[in-house]
């Protein structure tokens, strides 16, 4: 039986089971588990099979025949790409894109020099990388060309496409009896909340009932930035106020019920590079739900939701597109329904045992680099 560490970003505890990290790695793990791996599934504190922020994930991987490690945490992946031995495979998921998020979270950084390093190291070791779209899959390949880990005369490793799944749909019970726009998840720095209020209050003239719910628009702990205050902000100054509520996270158990009173969701964003490089798990959450979805164009899995017919499309800050189909939706029923029935339909196709399959199946044997090359480290060129 192979014996794989799954190392998580995020603490195990109820607090944060809706997140996209700690959906993703204990999605990975399972998966692993029904494939006859003996897993240990490590978080950042309590609620895991272990807490790796008291043993260290070097201390963790003793025994294990491959550690999966987030490059976000860098310090972690560069120690393991340091020492960890040549025979355990170290896999590094490139699902978030460190680099661009850290740059958009910690504008002016003084210490993303020395991040970026890491997360390179934990590259030029690495034995098979995750990543969960195409874009991503050409952004990280590109990097390991920098790195000369794609150079004819050696054996790259392997890049896999392993995006997280869908949950399984459950019951609907029909149409939602008052007009509800649904904002589902953090608003974060790469999100548009300026243009989803503008385009519901826009709505809002064809509609006057319809209300707007932010759901989990602020991080419980505070972890990253946000723009929900500004968003409110807006909403008062363009006479909407009183039609928006703001709700904490939730709980899983919690979660379908909400998302079952929403007529419809936002989901936009900036474009920029995080934008082509995003895999949103919030709009795996809204397909499983049946919410039909206004997006912004640009991004892959937005993008396969619009061609199964699950989601509306707009260009990068348009409110007035973003009102267009609100209004439509809102106004139609028949529209909505068909919607919803495709966005299940897609969820059904994008089931974890599918779109993890050939992560797990590349773990059940996993391979150390064969020619056992690692790049020399990146210098610094002189003048």
């Amino acid at each position: 039986m192979t014996r794989v560490l799954v190392i998580s970003p995020v603490p195990g505890d109820a607090s944060l089971e809706i997140a996209g990290p700690a959906l993703r790695y204990r999605q990975l793990a399972d998966q692993l588990r029904r494939s006859g791996a003996d897993v240990t599934l490590a978080t950042r504190g309590p609620g895991g099979d272990a807490d790796w922020s008291r043993a260290s994930p070097l201390e963790l991987a003793r025994g294990h025949a491959a550690v999966v490690c987030p490059q976000g945490l860098a310090d972690e992946a560069a120690a393991l790409a340091r020492r960890l031995p040549l025979e355990c495979a170290l896999v590094i998921d490139c699902y978030a894109p460190a680099l661009v998020e850290r740059a958009l979270l910690v504008p002016g950084d003084v210490r993303f020099a020395s991040f970026r390093g890491r997360v390179l190291r934990a590259l030029e070791r690495a034995d098979l990388l995750l990543v969960a779209n195409q874009p991503q899959r050409v952004y990280t390949v590109g990097m390991l060309s920098a790195l000369g880990r794609q150079a004819p005369e050696r054996t790259s490793p392997p890049v896999l496409l392993a995006p997280m799944g869908a949950l399984a749909p459950g019951p609907r019970h029909g149409d939602p009896t008052k007009p509800l726009v649904l904002w589902y998840g953090g608003l974060w720095p790469w999100f548009d909340g300026a243009t989803a209020v503008r385009g519901f209050a826009l709505a809002t003239r064809e509609h006057p009932q319809a209300r707007l719910r932010i759901l989990g628009g602020r991080h419980p702990r505070g972890e990253a930035p946000d723009t929900l205050d500004e968003v409110l902000t807006a909403a008062t100054a363009l006479g909407v106020a009183d039609r928006i509520e703001s709700l904490p996270w939730t709980s899983p158990a919690a979660l379908p019920e909400l998302l079952a009173e929403a007529s419809c969701a936002l989901c936009l964003a900036h474009d920029g590079i995080e934008h082509r490089l995003a895999q949103r798990t919030r709009l795996l959450d809204l397909l499983s739900a049946g919410v039909p979805i206004v997006c912004t164009q640009g991004d892959a899995l937005g993008a396969r939701a619009v061609e199964a017919g699950a989601a509306t499309a707009i260009p990068a800050g348009d409110s007035a597109g973003a009102a267009r189909a609100l209004t439509a939706l809102l106004g139609d029923a028949d529209a909505r329904r068909a919607q919803m029935q495709a966005g299940r339909r897609l969820a059904t196709e994008l089931a974890p045992e599918q779109t993890l399959a050939e992560a797990v199946q590349w773990l059940a044997a996993p391979t150390p680099s064969a020619s056992g090359w690692r790049a020399r480290p990146l210098r610094r060129s002189r003048r």
